[in-house]
């Protein structure tokens, strides 16, 4: 807080890893203090009253399967990480995933994330608060008052796609999953040649 100004509001937060729970990582933003969960439902349990914003990051790594108290306790899922998926296009599956939590709990918001753990590639996928000068972005984060902005698109928070714009990003992507496959190959390709 004594560093946040006018300009910057730096808020805390941290990402945890559970054993058993391969690639489940869940982010706790605006904590007030310091928890250690053992497990999923120890972090939904820890951080009531804790933090102010959950989150489940990049879902391809734990193949779009959230444990039921994670799914009933956090306040979002990432649906589009730059560093995970592509920097070009969100993530299809998140956005199906996000929509099977919000039958149940609407309130749930689809978010944008970097994953970026220092300065020296900006992904330039962002979260925009629909109001920039509100004092709290958190807040502002669990209402779902902010879009996801990236290079070439930019959606909701809730409900991001109907039915034929999720048909047609998910064409796309795989055009575009595609394409990066055979890239891939060919410069492994070029640098065994080399």
């Amino acid at each position: 807080r004594a560093l946040s100004d006018s300009q910057v509001a730096l808020l805390p937060g941290l990402e945890f890893r559970f054993v058993g729970h391969a690639g489940l990582h869940l982010l706790a933003l605006g904590l007030d203090r310091w928890i250690e969960p053992e497990t999923p439902d120890a972090f939904i349990a820890l951080t009531r009253g804790a933090a102010r914003f959950t989150m489940a990051a990049h879902p391809t790594l734990f193949d779009y399967r959230l444990p039921e108290a994670v799914a009933a306790g956090i306040d979002g899922i990432e649906v589009w990480n730059a560093a995970y998926n592509t920097r070009f296009l969100p993530d299809p599956a998140a956005i199906r995933l996000l929509g099977r939590v919000q039958a149940r709990r609407p309130e749930v918001v689809g978010t944008a994330g970097l994953d970026q753990h220092d300065s020296r590639n900006d992904r330039e996928t962002r979260i925009v608060l629909v109001d920039p000068a509100a004092t709290d972005p958190l807040g502002e984060l669990k209402a779902g008052r902010f879009r996801n902005r990236g290079r070439t698109m930019e959606f909701a928070s809730r409900q991001p796609f109907g039915p034929i714009g999720l048909g047609a990003l998910t064409a796309v992507r795989a055009g575009l999953d595609l394409v990066n496959l055979v890239h891939e190959r060919a410069s492994l390709a070029l640098r065994r040649v080399a």
